[in-house]
Formats: C-alpha cells, sequence, structure tokens
C-alpha cells in the first residue's frame, strides 16, 4: 500500500503535528511538547499530549484536511485496532484485503510475463467464464428492441456489463470480471438461471494486448 510522503496537517500551534519514527510508523505529537509516544507491540501507543488527546475526531480532522496523508491514515488503523474499536474487525479485513489485491497485481504481472504462446491450450486449462451469481432471469439486452450488451468477439474488461439478472425485482448488473473476448454465449435473452450457472465463455487476449 502507497504512503504519503506529506506530513504536513496544516494546524495552529499547540494543535497535533504528524511525524513519521524511523520505523516508518506515525507518531502524532504536540508541537509544544517534547513527550515520546509509548510503543506496545511494536505499535505507537498514542498519548495525551498538551492539551488535547488523539482521539478519533482528532484523526478524522486531520484527514479531513489532507485525505491523500496515509501516513496520519495508517496510525488512525493501527489506533482503532489497539484500542478494540468497534470498528477494528471491518479494519482488519480491510488491510487484508489490501494486502491481497497487491499480491494480486505482483502475480498478473508474473503470469504475463509467463504466458505460453499456445493460447488454445491456456483456454482448455484455465477457462474464463461468466458464471451466474444468483438464481433469477437473465436479460442480455438492456431492452427487448436493443442491441445485446455483448456478443461473440466483444472485447471484455473487468468492469464491463454483459448482462442483468433480475432476482426479487430487482436488475442486478453482472460484469466480465476478466480482460478477455466473448467466444460463447451460453443464455438466452428472458432465460431463468440458476446459482453458479456459465453465463459466457470468454477468451484470454493475445499477448499483444498487453
Amino acid at each position: 500500500m502507497a504512503r504519503g510522503v506529506g506530513c504536513s496537517t496544516g494546524v495552529g500551534a499547540g494543535e497535533p503535528a504528524v511525524a513519521p519514527d524511523r520505523g516508518g510508523i506515525t507518531v502524532i505529537q504536540s508541537s509544544t511538547s517534547h513527550q515520546p509516544p509509548r510503543q506496545v507491540n511494536g505499535v505507537v501507543r498514542f498519548l495525551n499530549v498538551g492539551s488535547q488527546p488523539m482521539d478519533d475526531e482528532t484523526f478524522l480532522r486531520i484527514l479531513r484536511a489532507e485525505p491523500d496523508n496515509d501516513e496520519v491514515r495508517l496510525a488512525y488503523w493501527n489506533w482503532l485496532e489497539e484500542t478494540t474499536d468497534d470498528r477494528a474487525p471491518y479494519v482488519r479485513l480491510m488491510r487484508q484485503r489490501l494486502r491481497l489485491l497487491e499480491q494480486l497485481e505482483e502475480t498478473d504481472g508474473l503470469i504475463r510475463t509467463q504466458q505460453p504462446r499456445d493460447e488454445a491450450w491456456i483456454n482448455i486449462a484455465f477457462p474464463m467464464r461468466v458464471r451466474s451469481p444468483m438464481v433469477g432471469r437473465c436479460y442480455i439486452k438492456p431492452m427487448p428492441d436493443a442491441a445485446p450488451f455483448v456478443e461473440v468477439g466483444s472485447q471484455v474488461t473487468p468492469e464491463t456489463v454483459v448482462c442483468l439478472i433480475e432476482a426479487v425485482k430487482l436488475f442486478n448488473e453482472i460484469t466480465a470480471g476478466f480482460h478477455g473476448v466473448v467466444s460463447e454465449v451460453a443464455v438466452t435473452n428472458g432465460a431463468p438461471v440458476e446459482y453458479n450457472q456459465v453465463l459466457f465463455r470468454v477468451s484470454r487476449p493475445s499477448l499483444d494486448f498487453w
């Protein structure tokens, strides 16, 4: 996760200022106090400094003023976990998700460097299929007399809407989830579909795509 390098808070004298310690963990301290931070289990514990303690609202005030200051944001996450705040489980899961996304990006980069030239083999061994995430009725056209969202030969990205599924009178957009080319439309317009049913098959883009 990228960390911002800016540490100025733009606050007045006596209000909290931000400075990173040697380990890259942000320390919140008063500009008029030289009281050192206390560390427990490698995480900075924020002390009352000057006349103003570091609390939830103080962190949020700084982050509202500097929305790109990831140094303070990291310190805030640590503070929420260390104080066993009710939001701590969510913070832990979101941090885990960010780490997984970083790993996924790294893995995708390695895959592109190792991808065999035999695209037919790849599509057989590791097929890309768009599946229904729910039970409902599938519509591959936005309107009965309109063109389909995609058809065979259409290039798609992970965000490309490929169909709608109606469930409990709600229409849910289904996206491709892959970079590639639609090779098969496996459902007809208005057909009922089951959970995990294959709706589309997608071929991987050629190496020239990358």
